[in-house]
Parts: C-alpha cells; structure tokens; sequence
C-alpha cells in the first residue's frame, strides 16, 4: 500500500538527510566541513531493515538526487517503483503500481530529521550537533531542540575516505534501518529532475496540503 511505502520514505530519508548538520568552530572536524559544503548530492542507495531481534524484514534499492534547500529525488527500483519528489514547495510520493500519488507539502517534513538537509545550510548549526563514537568513522546525530525530533531514536553515520558510507537509525521500537551509498557524485544537478506532474488516470490523495497557502492545514 502506498502508506507502508511512505512510512518506508519518511525512515529512509529521515536517515538520508539528517547527516547534514554539525555546529561550526575553528578547529572544525573534515566530517563537518564535508557536510557544510554539501550543496548537490547524488548516489545509488540500498535501504535495508531490521527487526529488534535483528532478522531483515525488508530490502530495497534505489538512487537519489538532492538540491539544497528543499529539493528532493528519491527513485526505488526494487523490489517496487516508487517515486519521492520535492521541487522546493510541493511533496510528491508517486507508486506506479497503484495509480496513485500523495500531495502534501514539503514543510510536512520540517518537524522531522529530514529538515535539515531540505533546509538551507545557513541553518544546520542550529538543528544538530555531533558527537564521535567509538569507532572513528562513525558519529551520532543529536538534535539541539527534542521537541522537532523523537528522543528515543538514535542516528549514527559512518564518514569515511571522505564521504558518508552508511547511515543507521534506530527506532523507538528497536528495528533498524540502514543506507548503504554508492557511486556518489556531486555535480550541479538540473532543475527539471524536481518536476513532477502526475499522470494521466493516476488518483491524486491531498495530505495535509492548503492549494491557497502551500502549507499543511
């Protein structure tokens, strides 16, 4: 159902997009310094998830595009199409399959750990700070204010040959999600791939979206 695939997006993209923010200072760690300057992001992903007694319940794959601020191209290929897309305003969640598209507005996720990547960089000191782990390519994400994100979850990052490798969530009820990334680039991406119309006979469910203000009601 095209909820259990949004439910699928808003955790992998909560993991995605949260590894962008770090406060700055003069001895700046390169980790931050990567993230900070992150304005264009593109690679291959493959999203995996786990139980709490740690059995993989589901495997997906996919690519992503990612324009800051607020743009968004999120593409799974298997096991099903689906496709996310945000030009800046508008939220598209499109299942093929289905015939069917979710229209909300992107400002849906500002209350979420996707805010900070669809936000402008000039923000991202003020969202999150990080802390190093105990193997050194890996950081924890805590969030400066609790009340934008839920203190039982827990998002760690794996920074390494100078580019974010993996990312993992835990979730208040144990399971875990994974993003492995590959084939990464960070070339200017064209404005046209954050374009979504929906198609012909595809059913258009409105979430939470005023046409007149663009904000959720």
């Amino acid at each position: 159902m095209i909820k259990d695939y949004f439910c699928r997006f808003v955790i992998g993209c909560v993991m995605l997009l949260c590894f962008l923010v770090c406060p700055a200072s003069s001895d700046e760690l390169p980790v931050v310094t990567y993230l900070r300057g992150l304005e264009f992001f593109s690679a291959e992903f493959q999203e995996q998830r786990f139980s709490p007694e740690g059995a993989m319940v589901s495997s997906s794959q996919g690519k992503c595009r990612i324009h800051r601020p607020r743009k968004l191209y999120w593409e799974y290929s298997q096991p099903a199409r689906q496709l996310i897309i945000s030009d800046g305003e508008t939220l598209w969640i499109y299942e093929p399959e289905l015939e069917q598209v979710i229209k909300s507005s992107i400002s849906t996720m500002s209350s979420s750990a996707l805010s900070p990547l669809l936000e402008s960089r000039e923000r991202i000191d003020k969202l999150y700070t990080f802390e190093p782990m105990s193997d050194i390519n890996w950081w924890r994400l805590r969030p400066v204010s609790m009340t934008s994100y839920s203190e039982a979850a827990k998002i760690n990052i794996k920074f390494m040959d100078g580019k974010i490798d993996q990312i993992k969530l835990t979730d208040a009820l144990g399971f875990v999600t994974k993003l492995f990334f590959s084939k990464i680039d960070y070339i200017a991406i064209k404005a046209t791939v954050f374009d979504f119309s929906p198609p012909d006979n595809t059913d258009v469910v409105t979430a939470g979206f005023n046409e007149n203000k663009g904000e959720p009601d």
